[in-house]
């Protein structure tokens, strides 16, 4: 067997011969004005710390990601989970090690636009983020609000994340925004305030400049992990007593702003099938511009709804706005 596919830049080849299995990926080249020491500096870390199964190997001026096992020790789960590390990181990284380190694309990446409507769309529904955004910040600051920051920028950051054709250094900025604003290992004020420059940053920048980032590629994998009934289920039960909390104390603001976030986490996280994905984004669409304790009780009846085993009404629908944007 030899398969070979594209991830982004990256090339993932899939051999299975002489009784071993193996995933190979180049996915950069070092040129003469990479900075080789920090690039490998910071190799090392990523194979250490970030890369369970897998690993990111230099031959000649090529980088790439290897994974290699015999036959009688590939369990399906592993070699899924081989294949995904390399296809997510091989897309994540790329980006990073060119802008930061000078390295260099192993290829180009096929870049397909989307139609100049759904463009405009798209860039419409972003600058919608980012007003809505402004506007809760400033109300906050008025009403002395300060806790709800946090919601604030991970609900905006989210929402930007999953629009489907977001690719780049723009999804690679955004998800390092996220990662470092849900760092409990980082003081809170300082993740607050790191999250709000980026805001501050991303607003700031010219629509040439974010939309060169919005586009269609080939991949093998994508970033979100395979979603079941029952790690639906489980994800959903992670945020239960939370929100129980919050419904004993009659705290709507509260349960609407954390309904909000487990939504697009979920989106963020997995690849939900058609039916789940367009419940939810109706009702985020449906609750937009309503008021806290309106908002809530719809979300709060999806989230039951999505507790229970099949989660849809078996329904598909014809595609809307947002769908489109979502993909």
């Amino acid at each position: 067997i030899h398969i070979t596919h594209r991830q982004g830049s990256a090339v993932v080849e899939i051999k299975a011969e002489n009784s071993v299995f193996q995933v190979y990926a180049p996915f950069l080249r070092i040129g003469k004005k990479t900075n080789k020491v920090a690039l490998m500096r910071k190799i090392a870390e990523i194979n250490f710390n970030r890369l369970s199964l897998t690993r990111i190997t230099l031959r000649d001026d090529m980088l790439f990601f290897h994974f290699s096992s015999p036959f009688d020790l590939c369990l399906p789960e592993k070699v899924y989970e081989a294949i995904r590390e390399i296809s997510v990181n091989a897309d994540r990284y790329d980006d990073i090690f060119v802008n930061r380190f000078a390295a260099e694309f192993y290829q180009p990446v096929r870049k397909t636009e989307p139609v100049e409507k759904l463009k405009e769309d798209i860039w419409s529904y972003i600058q919608l983020i980012f007003q809505e955004y402004k506007e809760m910040i400033e109300l906050f600051k008025k009403e002395r609000m300060e806790p709800f920051y946090w919601d604030a920028l991970a609900d905006s950051i989210l929402k930007i994340s999953n629009i489907s054709y977001v690719h780049g250094q723009l999804q690679t900025d955004l998800y390092d925004a996220f990662y470092n604003l849900i760092d409990t290992g980082t003081e809170y004020k300082s993740r607050i305030d790191s999250a709000m420059r980026f805001m501050d940053k991303l607003m700031e920048r010219s629509k040439e400049d974010i939309m060169k980032d919005i586009y269609e590629t080939d991949y093998l994998l994508a970033m979100q992990m395979r979603c079941t009934p029952e790690r639906r289920k489980d994800f959903l039960m992670k945020y239960f007593n939370n929100l129980e909390s919050y419904k004993k104390k009659d705290d709507k603001l509260n349960m609407a702003f954390l309904l909000e976030y487990v939504f697009l986490k979920i989106m963020f996280d997995y690849n939900l099938d058609s039916e789940v994905k367009n419940i939810i984004e109706d009702v985020l669409v449906e609750v937009s511009g309503m008021d806290a304790e309106k908002g809530m009780e719809k979300l709060y009846q999806t989230y039951n709804d999505l507790m229970t085993p099949d989660g849809g009404d078996g329904k598909e629908k014809k595609k809307g706005f947002f769908d489109k944007i979502f993909g």
